[in-house]
């Protein structure tokens, strides 16, 4: 008997299961459905086969018991049965051009508000990469991408081994880069890169100094945006599709940028990490030779009306305003002190700025803080 090309349907009890009889059917040319119609060519019937026979004999369909459909398999040969593909989840609409194969296989759960997505359309670009997707963590979890204002679910997670990427981290490596590779130069806000954009708006601050002078900070608003990785980790200050470009001012003069008016450099981004209980275990550093001016924005976002700052002595006329703001807690940072600041040698004219941010990390070795 050839069924190369009839429909047949499959109904009743057999030794097989139907999705195995189906499989070895359709392996053999035949297209198998579920309900018997003028179209039908066979019926295959098993034990206690119900309304699809008392058709198929009102039809005058053909009708072969199990014996029939055994000897058709047998006579074959080796019957090969294609596996069923997995369905693949479908890309969210924008990232259809995105490589997702660093997620296939990998066990992975989400956590935390995020900025740039929905976690529906995280989840879903997830399971389109072939990730296994939990909706919380298990023994399994190898990964959980953290948004901010996460609660328990990251402590839970780092205590069963998982890693965690923070959402910036994600999209680093959705663009198909190593965090450790971010950000290059031309990626970071600096004045350099600032002043190279046109001006959407301008004007001046002035900002008490001590010994009853006046500084003045020219600034120029810009259209430029950080990538969220440089935001997680350089200071919710530039958390802004607008940016700062600022310039020093004294009773008219300009002032300089200088490498040697502040230990950090003449603008500069230092990052230092803390594990939870406050012990210092690494730091890291962006410095740039201000000569293009410097990123004003957090003297904007951070309310320098409402908080107007201090300045401390250093040494002989160098003085220094730090502007104190809390960060957002991204990925496993449960603590973000963020703060702004400007040094000021008044006698030589000379400036720096930094913006220095302390995140205390939740220790895999210690993953609830006891």
């Amino acid at each position: 008997m050839n069924v190369d090309g009839k429909t047949v349907v499959i109904t009743g009890k057999f030794a097989k299961s139907r999705n195995e009889l189906k499989g070895m059917l359709e392996a053999l040319g035949a297209k198998v459905t579920g309900s018997v119609s003028k179209n039908t060519d066979i019926l295959f019937a098993g034990e206690k086969a119900g309304s699809k026979l008392k058709k198929a004999n009102t039809l005058g369909t053909i009708v072969l018991d199990e014996a029939a459909l055994e000897k058709l398999i047998a006579e074959a040969g080796d019957v090969k049965v294609a596996p069923k593909a997995k369905k693949k989840a479908a890309v969210p609409a924008g990232y259809e051009d995105k490589d997702l194969s660093f997620l296939e296989g990998k066990n992975m759960t989400t956590t935390g508000k995020l900025k740039t997505m929905k976690r529906s359309e995280l989840k879903a670009l997830l399971k389109a990469g072939g990730a296994k997707v939990s909706s919380g963590p298990t023994k399994s979890t190898e990964i959980m991408i953290s948004g901010y204002d996460f609660g328990k679910k990251l402590r839970e997670a780092i205590s069963k081994g998982a890693k965690v990427w923070t959402e910036g981290e994600f999209l680093i490596r959705l663009d198909g880069r190593k965090p450790s590779d971010f950000p290059k130069d031309d990626e970071v806000p600096n004045g350099e890169n600032l002043s190279k954009l046109d001006a959407i708006e301008e004007g001046e601050m002035e900002i008490g100094a001590p010994g009853d002078r006046t500084l003045v900070v020219k600034w120029r608003k810009v259209a430029y945006e950080p990538h969220p990785y440089f935001v997680e980790k350089y200071g919710s200050g530039y958390d802004s599709p607008e940016q700062y470009h600022g310039e020093l001012y004294l009773d008219g003069e300009k002032l300089t940028a200088s490498e040697e008016i502040d230990y950090y450099g003449a603008e500069s981004w230092r990052r230092a990490y803390f594990w939870e209980d406050g012990t210092d275990f690494d730091s890291e550093m962006l410095k740039f030779d201000g000569a293009h001016g410097f990123n004003a924005t957090p003297l904007f976002v951070h309310n320098w009306d409402k908080k107007k700052g201090k300045w401390r002595e250093m040494s002989g006329d160098k003085h220094q305003l730090e502007i104190d703001a809390s960060g957002r807690y991204y990925g496993d940072v449960i603590w973000d002190q963020d703060n702004f600041n400007i040094t000021v040698d008044f006698d030589a004219g000379t400036y720096g700025v930094t913006n220095h941010t302390a995140p205390n990390i939740v220790n895999p070795k210690d993953p609830w803080g006891q």
